[in-house]
């Protein structure tokens, strides 16, 4: 479809071979186009869900508050976003069920949004220490990536804009800014000096 219209435009602008041609170039340009920004958004790591920093941030609290990891894990999972929460739930009722924490907690180690807390919980049923000081730097990690990705994509979306900007006005720039000085030019040429 989109080789399709592009090679139409260049036929309607230029005829002949020339149009053709341009409708070509244009349609792998455009392709290029396409595949990089689907490259580069497949490549951009998609930011961590807005309510996981919460939710480690009240797991810490419940803990620091003197609930049973286990315990407080279930019920933040009750609070914790669809997806997010379901994940929490089902390593609380794994863990209750006697399955070994650190064994589960490690199942979550690839996922990259709950890798940090998986160590912490991990870590500290290994030496039997408080979770809380590294649940919250956890949080704090997850707002931090959280903002770069949304930086980057701010950024990206500013870079992108900018193609249909040149589309739109460069085009208009050369009609209505520089084609009536050059005709003017070659009017004032063509006619001769004025003496």
């Amino acid at each position: 479809m989109l080789a399709a219209v592009a090679v139409t435009i260049g036929l309607v602008t230029l005829p002949g071979l020339a149009g053709l041609v341009v409708g070509v170039l244009v349609t792998l340009a455009l392709l290029g186009w396409r595949r990089q920004r689907q490259s580069t958004g497949a490549a951009a790591r998609r930011p961590p869900p807005v309510h996981l920093p919460l939710t480690i941030d009240l797991l810490a609290g419940c803990i620091e508050a003197g609930a049973d990891p286990v315990a407080a894990l279930a019920v933040v999972a009750r609070v914790a976003g669809r997806g997010l929460g379901e994940t929490l739930a089902a390593v609380a009722t794994t863990i209750s069920l006697g399955s070994d924490p650190v064994d589960t907690w490690n199942q979550l180690a690839d996922d990259p949004d709950l890798a940090a807390l998986a160590r912490a919980m991990s870590a500290a049923h290994v030496s039997g220490g408080s979770p809380v000081l590294p649940l919250r730097w956890s949080a704090q990690q997850a707002r931090s990536s959280r903002h770069d990705a949304l930086s980057s994509a701010a950024r990206r979306a500013g870079v992108a804009m900018v193609g249909p900007l040149v589309l739109c006005f460069l085009p208009a720039f050369v009609l209505l800014g520089v084609v009536p000085v050059v005709v003017d030019l070659a009017q004032a040429g063509i006619g001769g000096v004025p003496g």
